[in-house]
Parts: structure tokens; sequence; C-alpha cells
């Protein structure tokens, strides 16, 4: 599904869930993905991030862990600033605080 390319439209387009429990993150990076359903795969099934809201139409999703939160956006060409060539985000390297790594590791060594 290809999202909404008018801001204006995307920005009103339906969401669904509740801000995150606890509130918002003083800072949280929001990631431009190819694929919206792959990376949340990656990030929910994968990782153990949850879905706090999204909004299906504009392919956005606010995902949360425990107190660490992130947004994934499927490109839209809005906010470009470069070529996107694969992999995305070169360089940038993040650090979530999780209870458990065991199962992490095993779900993406079956992955």
């Amino acid at each position: 599904m290809e999202p909404l390319a008018d801001p204006a439209e995307r920005a009103r387009s339906s969401s669904f869930g509740h801000p995150p429990e606890g509130g918002f993150a003083a800072l949280t990076p929001e990631l431009d993905v190819a694929d919206l359903d792959v990376s949340l795969w990656f990030w929910c099934d994968l990782l153990g991030f949850k879905i706090a809201f999204d909004r299906p139409a504009a392919r956005f999703a606010y995902l949360v862990r425990g107190s660490a939160q992130i947004m994934l956006c499927q490109h839209n060409s809005r906010w470009l600033t470069g070529a996107l060539d694969r992999p995305y985000g070169r360089g940038v390297n993040f650090q979530i605080m999780v209870d458990r790594l065991d199962p992490i590791l095993a779900a993406l060594d079956a992955a």
C-alpha cells in the first residue's frame, strides 16, 4: 500500500490506538522505511515492540517497548534530504534497554 501523498491528508488520516503509557519520550526518532509491513515485522515480531498507535493510510506507526519509543513511516518523498540508498540509516546506532536479551537474539537467529 502506498502512503497518502498529500501532507494535509496524511495528517488528517484516521489513527488507531493511544499515546504511549506514561507519555511521549522527550526524543523519539522517526525512521523512513521502504515497506512498513516488513519493518513492523522486524520491530514488533522480532524485537518485541508493540504499536501504540498508527495511521494506516499514512503508512505510519508509533512503537513502544517499555520506555523505548520509535516511529516508523513508509517513505513518501516528503522529507527526503538526499538519495535513499539501502541500507538506510548508515552510521546510526540505537541503544535500547530491555529486560531480557535472549528472546530477542533467538527471534533474530530464527529469522
